[in-house]
């Protein structure tokens, strides 16, 4: 447990939630978790981790569309959870397999975007814990006086 927040510098942001009859948090900290992560973080920020997510992102609606539009699965057939997930799940390794055997005859597309060579790795944005407790605190009045025009009436 934490014994003073007085002169950390997020405390506006930790407390801001907090019931007045506590005014303490409790932390653990799971040090496996937070390398784990921190690799987790590295990876996706590298110039491969950019490379992945830009592909991944667009072959995802790909695969959703070639189901709907080629093998003109628009509805299921089914009820009920179970019956509608195997079914989908059926769907899902038609498609699989008619991926394989494209692959195969060698029509397939295996590259979607090949990255620059003089990508950089990305870098952690920074928080503005500030402007986030600002925004929070603006009550719901203040935050809509911003988009209305008052104009004077003449009578």
């Amino acid at each position: 447990m934490i014994q003073s927040c007085s002169y950390c510098r997020l405390k506006k942001y930790c407390q801001a939630n907090l019931k007045e009859i506590k005014n303490y948090r409790i932390f653990d900290v799971n040090y496996n978790y937070s390398i784990i992560k921190k690799n987790v973080t590295q990876n996706l920020l590298s110039p491969k981790g950019i490379e992945m997510r830009v592909n991944r992102s667009s072959q995802v609606e790909g695969a959703f569309g070639v189901i709907k539009q080629d093998m003109d699965y628009d509805r299921t057939r089914r009820r009920g959870l179970l019956n509608v997930s195997l079914e989908f799940m059926l769907i899902c390794l038609g498609y699989n397999i008619r991926k394989l055997f494209s692959l195969i005859e060698g029509k397939a597309k295996t590259d979607y975007w090949i990255p620059p060579a003089d990508l950089n790795p990305e870098s952690i944005p920074v928080v503005d814990y500030e402007k986030i407790l600002k925004k929070r605190n603006k009550g719901l009045n203040e935050s809509l006086r911003k988009s209305y025009k008052h104009k004077k009436r003449s009578c």
